[in-house]
């Protein structure tokens, strides 16, 4: 059987869904709606990433965009060695990072809060909100990659295995970032804070 040109071989059809492999094999032709499709799938993951990377919404927008226009620049490139998601996940932290760079924003994870209840007491939101900030900023003190793993795994939920192949680090590397962020966490804001 002849292989066509921009197509994903058989032996990858393991790392990728039927339905990412049919998007894939169409945008690689060309097709733009399957490339919408691709868009429109991993949109709200892309802007997640880029805003707990960023820290701000703007630059998440900015970053956003230009994740969509480097995946459409790049989609017949793609050679499946890892899942669609993980690869739109490792371009995603990469111009997050030249983003971040750029501009010197301090990164931080607003997105791992989840909204006040408007019928819960104020003092205690108030508090929360405190609590917060301090966490907010005891994130963007830590290292880069620490930062970029913990994102990955604990926002994302990422299997450790997702963030090595996103980050290019070992399983045992992603292992030893997180359990440093969480101690640099401890550390900084002391152990009742940070649970």
């Amino acid at each position: 059987m002849n292989k066509q040109p921009n197509r994903t071989s058989n032996s990858d059809l393991n790392k990728l869904n039927a339905k990412d492999y049919a998007l894939l094999d169409r945008a690689k032709k060309g097709d733009e709606s399957a490339f919408r499709e691709i868009a429109a799938e991993h949109g709200d993951m892309i802007f997640r990433v880029a805003y707990s990377l960023s820290g701000n919404s703007d630059t998440a927008k900015d970053i956003s965009q230009d994740v969509l226009i480097r995946l459409f620049k790049h989609i017949k490139g793609f050679a499946g060695r890892s899942s669609l998601r993980t690869w739109i996940y490792r371009i995603t932290v990469n111009t997050s990072i030249e983003h971040t760079k750029k501009r010197s924003f301090l990164p931080l994870i607003n997105t791992m809060f989840q909204r006040p209840d408007p019928r819960s007491d104020p003092l205690r939101e108030l508090q929360r909100g405190e609590r917060q900030e301090r966490l907010l900023k005891a994130i963007s003190s830590l290292p880069e990659r620490q930062k970029e793993a913990l994102t990955l795994s604990k926002l994302e939920g990422l299997r450790y295995e997702e963030v090595a192949r996103i980050l290019k680090a070992k399983i045992g590397t992603v292992s030893a970032l997180i359990n440093q962020a969480t101690g640099n966490l401890r550390k900084i804001l002391g152990e009742e804070e940070y649970e």
